[in-house]
Formats: structure tokens, sequence, C-alpha cells
């Protein structure tokens, strides 16, 4: 994932998010975990929530979490426990 060939055609909010989370140890994690959410909430709801998570973080560092909370992921997780 350091090289970034295998992602050379991702959409720009994407490439963006890499770029930011590549500066710091454990980027690569956090990224991976962002494109494993793809599968269930889809392709334009993650970059709508990646552009939310890096616009709301100019100046911290984007988590998976931020992207999750501006797809409601993590209410639907606490609600999913609970039943």
């Amino acid at each position: 994932m350091r090289n970034g060939a295998p992602f050379a055609d991702m959409p720009e909010p994407l490439q963006q998010l890499r770029r930011a989370l590549l500066r710091d140890p454990g980027g690569d994690r956090v990224m991976a975990q962002v494109l494993a959410i793809v599968p269930t909430a889809g392709l334009d709801a993650v970059l709508v929530a990646v552009e939310l998570a890096l616009e709301a973080t100019r100046h911290g560092r984007v988590s998976v979490e931020h992207v999750q909370n501006v797809l409601g992921i993590n209410e639907q997780m606490r609600q999913a426990q609970q039943n």
C-alpha cells in the first residue's frame, strides 16, 4: 500500500485520505479499515463521509471512526449489539 500502485485509480477523496493517513504510523491500517466499509455502506456514501471527515479534521488526524461517525455506522453497531 505504501507505493500506491494498486490505488492509483481510486477516487480523489480516497487519494487525499490515503496521503493524509500515510503521514502517520498505522495510517495504512486505517486506510484499509476505511476501504473495508465500502462493501456495506457503498462507495458514494464512503466518498462523502471521507470528504466530510477530511474537512472536519484539516489540522488533525483522520480516523476510521470519523468516517464511521459520518456514516452513522457506530450507532448502527451499538443498536445491533443491544438486540
